[in-house]
């Protein structure tokens, strides 16, 4: 999850201020996450930064990210920011390097993520071994 903390945090820049390392510290107490197409299928709502925290350590014997690379950085309005990203990750059910491509809508308040709603495309053989360089526009 690290190389995902880190190229995010890279691309909103001076938008997003941190409280520490990890993915959790990019989000206010009282954030909301919102997978709608993962996980169980029901789209609930990860309520909290303690939540999200739980919710991605639940994830480490799951999902190992590589490399995230942010592709477009888009200012919606003041708060919102939309961005496309790419990640050359492992998923250890299938036992083998995947690509899968996102749209993350990022409310930001405080320089923290308040709410993101993260769309994510199909998971893809990784031919190219996520080596693909991209620019933030």
């Amino acid at each position: 999850m690290q190389a995902g903390v880190d190229a995010l945090t890279a691309a909103l820049g001076s938008r997003l201020r941190p409280r520490g390392p990890s993915f959790a510290d990019l989000f206010t107490d009282d954030a909301v996450l919102e997978v709608p197409f993962d996980g169980d299928g029901t789209g609930r709502a990860v309520r909290g930064r303690v939540a999200i925290g739980e919710m991605v350590a639940s994830l480490v014997d799951v999902l190992h990210f590589h490399r995230v690379t942010v592709e477009r950085v888009m200012d919606a309005d003041g708060a919102t920011v939309v961005c496309e990203y790419e990640a050359s990750l492992q998923r250890h059910d299938l036992g083998r390097r995947l690509r899968r491509r996102y749209i993350g809508v990022f409310t930001l308040r405080d320089g923290l993520v308040s709410h993101l709603r993260e769309y994510g495309g199909p998971f893809l053989p990784d031919v190219e071994g996520g080596d693909r360089q991209r620019q933030v526009g």
